[in-house]
């Protein structure tokens, strides 16, 4: 995920397309690795790790909004209140998440590498909620993208939803929905899900490179 952040932020920032994959694929890269030390290591680095995980999720929800927004190419106009909307919720969870609202316990079993998270419940829906609203409306923007857009993007935006829905399913089903009820041992799987949305992406970006239009 790293090395795909870099090589595309490279391609030219300023292209929006290359700003926001830069994004997700960064996100990603945080997301994995913060579960990875909240796993094997202990004392308050292990602890943070584990719950700032939440921030990075958030991060790779919406990076994968505005990567929606302008592939191939913008199409229609987002209302600025939206924007704000994402803004202020998004400030919300990171606030919930730094004062240890949203987490409130952190436990690692040492012998199996597992971390454990107790939770506000209520905050817990309302993130999970937010994180699942955002994938949605990314999933959306490509589908009317899809209806409304000719030629070779078409195919490609249509391989990029199967990818995207695969990963919101099986990152969700593992990161979101089985740790509710207190499974974190599966949690590792989430971002190997994540693995085929981007490369696919990465390719799309590739291949596309003097076809894509900065929004």
């Amino acid at each position: 995920n790293l090395i795909m952040a870099v090589l595309i932020i490279f391609q030219g920032w300023r292209n929006k397309v290359n700003l926001y994959f830069s994004l997700l694929t960064f996100f990603n890269f945080l997301w994995a690795m913060g579960l990875f030390f909240g796993m094997t290591m202990d004392g308050y680095f292990g602890e943070w790790s584990a719950k700032i995980i939440y921030i990075f999720a958030i991060g790779i929800a919406i990076s994968l909004l505005f990567f929606s927004v302008y592939f191939p190419y913008k199409i229609k106009k987002i209302n600025p209140i939206f924007y704000y909307i994402i803004l202020m919720l998004t400030l919300f969870f990171i606030f919930s998440t730094l004062n240890n609202t949203l987490v409130i316990e952190y436990y690692r079993d040492q012998v199996n590498n597992i971390f454990y998270l107790k939770h506000n419940r209520f905050l817990y829906i309302l993130y999970s909620l937010y994180f699942i609203s955002l994938m949605i409306f990314s999933i959306f923007n490509l589908i009317y993208k899809y209806k409304n857009i000719e030629g070779i993007f078409k195919q490609q935006i249509l391989i990029l939803l199967m990818v995207i829905v695969l990963g919101l399913i099986f990152g969700s089903y593992f990161d979101l929905f089985l740790c509710h009820f207190g499974i974190y041992k599966y949690e590792w799987l989430g971002p190997l899900f994540t693995l085929p949305m981007n490369f696919v992406a990465f390719y799309l970006i590739f291949s596309n490179k003097d076809k894509l239009k900065n929004g």
